[in-house]
């Protein structure tokens, strides 16, 4: 029998997320569920310690939120994602994101509401940071807004700075008065 270190032995690699996933959730759903909890103990604070005693590394790479929602059982209509915000927000951290390949293979599928809701999410961000630009610029004394406005939706549509750059400054420029070509009086007189 040959010992791990010698020749033609490889060491052991820690699993991927999405191994880690599968094995986590594997464990989960067959083993976690048939275990009997001690009278009086949490049954969530003994869920994470289990899992945590057998991928100590699940914790940190999923978050409790979603090992937690993997260990209940979701209502009809609801998706591992619904639980898993429902979740986040009472322990007050973030929301698990549905895109995530990882989360999909420990959590499931994500159903049409989770996914409307990331990428309404999505969009708030953008806006949010869009509204940044677009105040830094109108904090500043000599910008007008519609140089502001321009940083606006050149940071929502995601431009590149020169343009930008070419933007604002075109809208920094003093504009030159045209005559109108109607004459307004003739000699003072009207």
């Amino acid at each position: 029998m040959a010992i791990a270190g010698q020749a033609g032995w490889t060491a052991l690699r820690p699993p991927g997320d999405l191994e880690l996933a599968a094995q986590v959730r594997r464990y989960a759903l067959t083993e976690l569920p048939g275990r009997t909890v001690t009278a009086g103990a949490d049954p969530d604070r003994t869920a994470l310690a289990r899992i945590a005693a057998r991928f100590p590394t699940a914790e940190e790479t999923f978050g409790r939120a979603a090992l937690l929602a993997l260990t209940r059982r979701p209502a009809p209509g609801v998706c591992g994602f619904c639980r898993a915000t429902v979740t986040a927000a009472a322990l007050s951290e973030p929301a698990p994101a549905p895109t995530s390949p990882a989360l999909q293979a420990l959590l499931g599928r994500p159903c049409r509401r989770c996914q409307e809701r990331q990428r309404t999410s999505e969009h708030v961000a953008a806006v949010r940071a869009a509204c940044r630009v677009e105040q830094r610029l109108l904090d500043e004394p000599d910008v007008p807004a519609l140089a502001a406005r321009i940083g606006y939706w050149g940071e929502l549509l995601d431009l590149p700075g020169a343009i930008k750059g070419a933007a604002i400054a075109d809208a920094l420029r003093p504009r030159r008065r045209w005559p109108t070509g109607r004459i307004t009086s003739v000699g003072g007189r009207r």
